[in-house]
């Protein structure tokens, strides 16, 4: 055998060797974290249709981080699942993911009319939020839609208004409410405000209110009608929120319609009512003799109730308010904690100080012949004692009757 062949030979198969170990090593590195990904994305495809709710939701979030490209296209076909769980996670996937609500808008306008109510919901509320909402908002011309578009979307939530379910038809109220002033839709909403679901109304006169500001004298009507229902209302206080969007007329008729409900023989509805004026605060002024008119009455936890909801609506520092913390102060029926906090309230009394009287009153109730008012009267006078400065020795004291 030739020399130079004993030498090269070895040398070539060996270099051949390495070539291909380099080779398998570049493809080790390069194409099987493809390989793995490519994996994961296909497993998480699958999971889309898992029953599993919480596997799609992990399946979803794999797809934004690794195919987001690719992604709507799998959560489209999630909205012609069978299944509605299915349909909603794929509605809820692209109301976060879609930046093209007009490719989105015509699947969300046939599930509308889903069988399914929670699909309907989901549907009709992704409606008003990715396409009225942000049209409304649309700066530039090639972010407002076309007409024949933004008139199917507002159809397709009209035609919601009159759904079975009330959920659908609150729903339906809010989205509309998204698309800002439309004279159309105005009319379709206060046909809402007679609906026989105090949820939907409420949502219908919220609308109203985000389209046409205060100035709809029907749906303030609504509103009072709903704030001063004299039966048991666990949505009452929403409805009194609402009353900050509403006239100052409404304001005012709600007002006087709770200090009605403040004589229900119902004490559910008593205190209700009693809540909802402290709620109004200033607003709820028209009120103010009714509550007076419970203080003045027999000593009731709807006397204690009463003197807060006036501190809530008078202003702060008032000679009625500062008058009425005395009152309390000097009334033993009065809880002990309430007391206290008038007490408290006194101290921070700009201008002239009023612990003195505080503290005159007090000590006269130091000869009450029930002990343990005596005891809460002598509590109390010890907080106001270490507010009042020392006498001037040549001033008549304040504390002399």
């Amino acid at each position: 055998m030739p020399r130079t062949r004993r030498i090269f030979g070895p040398l070539t198969y060996a270099t051949l060797a390495a070539g291909v170990l380099a080779c398998g090593y570049s493809a080790s590195v390069i194409y099987l974290p493809r390989v793995g990904s490519w994996m994961e994305y296909r497993k998480a495809v699958a999971l889309l249709g898992s029953d599993d709710p919480g596997a799609r939701a992990l399946a979803v979030h794999t797809l934004w981080d690794r195919s987001i490209d690719l992604a709507p296209g799998h959560f489209l076909a999630m909205l012609g699942d069978r299944r509605p769980g299915v349909r909603r996670d794929g509605i809820a996937a692209l109301a976060i993911l879609s930046n093209d609500p007009a490719g989105l808008v015509p699947a969300l306008i046939a599930l509308t009319d889903d069988g399914d109510v929670g699909v309907r919901v989901d549907a009709t509320t992704n409606l008003g939020r990715l396409a009225l909402a942000r049209w409304a908002r649309a700066s530039a011309a090639s972010d407002s839609p076309s007409a024949s578009l933004k008139a199917a979307v507002t159809s397709a939530l009209r035609a919601r208004l009159a759904d079975p379910a009330p959920e659908v038809r609150s729903a339906a109220a809010e989205a509309i409410a998204m698309g800002g002033p439309d004279d159309e839709s105005a009319d379709r909403l206060r046909s809402a405000l007679v609906d026989s679901d105090r949820g939907v109304r409420l949502a219908a006169i919220k609308a109203l209110f985000a389209i046409r500001r205060k100035d709809d004298p029907e749906a303030n009507r609504a509103l009072v009608a709903l704030v001063i229902d004299p039966r048991p209302q666990v949505d009452r206080a929403l409805c009194v929120a609402t009353l900050a969007k509403a006239s100052d007329d409404a304001n005012r008729q709600a007002a006087l319609g709770l200090a009605g409900l403040i004589g229900s023989d119902d004490d559910a509805i008593r205190v209700d009512a009693l809540e909802c004026l402290k709620r109004l605060g200033r607003r709820a002024t028209p009120a103010v003799p009714a509550l007076e008119a419970i203080l003045a009455g027999e000593p009731t936890q709807d006397r204690s109730h009463a003197a807060d909801v006036i501190l809530a609506i008078v202003p702060e520092w008032s000679p009625k308010a500062q008058a009425l913390r005395l009152a309390i102060i000097g009334d033993p029926t009065m809880p002990f904690d309430q007391r206290a906090a008038a007490v408290e309230s006194l101290r921070l009394v700009p201008g002239p100080p009023r612990l003195p009287e505080a503290a005159a009153i007090l000590i006269g109730q130091l000869s009450d012949p029930s002990q343990f008012r005596r005891a809460q009267a002598l509590e109390l006078l010890a907080t106001v004692l270490r507010d009042i400065p020392a006498p001037n020795p040549s001033a008549a004291s304040p504390l002399k009757p």
